[in-house]
């Protein structure tokens, strides 16, 4: 037993020494920390945290995942209208696109489209250039019905708002909101199969008329 103020027995300075010795860095790191892992990384043995993947499994075969990893299911196109009439006097591109007319009238124009598998993307939606080429169709045809225009001298100005993604068979309607001498305004809206509007355009496009009064041809 130990006194207070009083100089340690033997038992006392045994103790103290163990916890002296115990407290010391040896070879091996301080009791109870990682310095042997740690003595490990600094020679090279083993990476500092370096990642191991599971015994038997290959990293690169884990699948990909995240936003444009999988590829979207493809979309089945909508059922077809009966035939209409192909556009007189068009282009072999229009021809090509399948672009028939079903309505034509003073300052209006209503037209379909089955999109062409060549027109699709992987998703199966129907790209955004033939959307376009749809609508500058649509409206040009209508400019060619404003009363006095013998053709039409090609579109100046096309402008089409993307909405939502087109998948099966279109129908694009277009309207002249005002014609004057030289240039028509039109505008054009193009839906899906079950009405869900897909995109909208409008467009300028010049006329050119027939002449009128002495020599009119």
């Amino acid at each position: 037993m130990r006194v207070r103020g009083g100089p340690p027995d033997g038992g006392d300075r045994y103790r103290a020494r163990a916890r002296t010795d115990a407290a010391a860095p040896s070879a091996d790191g301080p009791a109870g920390s990682a310095a042997g892992p740690l003595r490990l990384a600094a020679a090279g043995t083993e990476p500092r945290g370096r990642h191991r993947p599971a015994a038997g499994r290959d990293p690169g075969s884990a699948p990909r995942t995240g936003p444009g990893r999988n590829r979207a299911p493809q979309v089945e196109a909508g059922p077809v209208s009966p035939p209409h009439r192909p556009l007189p006097a068009t282009s072999p591109f229009a021809d090509w696109l399948g672009i028939a007319l079903e309505t034509l009238g003073d300052g209006h124009v209503v037209m379909r489209m089955q999109p062409r598998e060549e027109t699709r993307n992987r998703r199966g939606v129907v790209h955004g250039g033939v959307l376009a080429s749809l609508l500058d169709s649509a409206m040009a045809r209508a400019a060619r019905t404003v009363e006095g225009v013998s053709e039409l001298g090609g579109t100046t100005d096309l402008h089409v708002q993307f909405l939502r993604p087109a998948l099966g068979e279109l129908r694009a309607e277009a309207w002249v909101r005002h014609a004057g001498g030289t240039l028509a305004f039109c505008h054009a809206e193009l839906r899906d199969a079950s009405g869900t509007l897909v995109c909208t355009g409008s467009a300028s496009l010049r006329l050119r008329r027939r002449p009128s009064g002495p020599g009119e041809a």
